[in-house]
């Protein structure tokens, strides 16, 4: 009998290799794909990468890497050969993509590519994609809020101009004419001064006309403000508790944006007195703006805390609305 025996553990070493390389390969959240360089095809695809993009296994080996590339301000084709030439020159590539799935539907990934030189496929690259679609909505979805809201300040300062502009010339139309003619009386008693022959009984009536002019120019100023504040709704007094509930209920119906409400308000709280009205538009906004803020910034768990407290020396009942979201800039305040 005669029997040969080959030391195989290097073999054995190599295989345990590829069998942990595979595995971490398989196990990764990344997806990473292999793209022979000279060809442009696909020669291996991770299982992450298979199910992000829909694919069932080994169904994306063989394919043009430019079959997941979706058009944007190019072709897809094309965006697979700027990368390529990118990766001759540097030999490294990263960035943002917007890829598409086999079933038609796009997603935005951040790639890093690398090139390597391999054993039986030449020259690959080799990428590591991540689903960055939640990011760019986020992004997308802060974008619209900001434009939405320069032109909702921008209505505002047009309105706001407008209205100064109008009070301005209304307020100059009714008061200009008494005060013109208190003019045209001062000029004439001061021409019978500088002539040296004042007539008592003409310096009394310019005199009596000039205050009488005044008291109109005072009756108009009043008239005019009177007007500005007409519709104007008295203070009462009301449940201030009660008035914050209503408040958060409204902000929480109006907006799809989810939020918990904190309410920590004072027991035994005695009536506030204030116009109700305006007190519920100041409530209002204040809540608006914490959730367009918390919005912006995809705050986690957002919040809203409302809390009420009474000054007891100064006869005044404190609110404070306070949320989890980024917080007024150092310049903006």
């Amino acid at each position: 009998h005669i029997g040969t025996l080959f030391d195989i553990s290097e073999q054995k070493h190599a295989e345990a290799n590829l069998q942990f390389q595979s595995f971490i390969l398989n196990k990764v959240e990344e997806g990473i794909i292999t793209v022979e360089a000279a060809s442009q095809s696909i020669v291996f695809a991770n299982p992450r990468f298979e199910r992000m993009f829909g694919y069932g296994r080994d169904e994306l080996v063989g394919k043009q890497i430019s079959i997941l590339n979706a058009p944007d301000d190019t072709y897809p084709r094309g965006t697979a050969e700027a990368i390529h030439r990118k990766m001759i020159e540097r030999g490294t590539w990263k960035g943002e993509l917007l890829n598409v799935r086999k079933d038609g539907t796009t997603f935005w990934t951040y790639a890093k590519i690398a090139a390597f030189e391999h054993s039986g496929w030449g020259r690959v690259y080799v990428t590591v994609q991540v689903d960055i679609s939640e990011r760019k909505q986020a992004e997308e979805t802060r974008r619209v809020l900001m434009l939405e809201r320069a032109r909702r300040d921008a209505m505002d300062s047009i309105q706001k101009s407008q209205i100064a502009s109008l009070t301005a010339g209304v307020f100059a139309h009714e008061v200009n004419q008494p005060l013109s003619a208190i003019a045209a009386f001062s000029d004439a008693m001061l021409l019978m001064i500088n002539n040296g022959s004042p007539d008592p009984a003409m310096m009394r009536n310019a005199v009596s006309h000039c205050k009488e002019q005044a008291l109109r120019a005072g009756k108009t100023i009043r008239q005019l403000i009177e007007f500005l504040n007409a519709g104007e709704i008295p203070a009462e007094s009301f449940d201030l508790n009660q008035e914050i509930r209503d408040a958060v209920g409204i902000a929480q119906a109006e907006h799809e944006f989810r939020f918990h409400a904190k309410l920590e308000l004072a027991d035994a709280l005695p009536p506030a007195r204030a116009k109700r009205s305006h007190l519920q538009k100041i409530l209002l906004n204040l809540l608006r703006n914490s959730i367009e803020a918390m919005q912006e910034a995809c705050a986690q768990s957002p919040q809203i805390s409302v809390t009420t407290s009474m000054e007891t020396e100064q006869g005044i009942a404190r609110v404070t609305v306070r949320d989890n979201g980024p917080g007024i800039r150092r310049q903006d305040i």
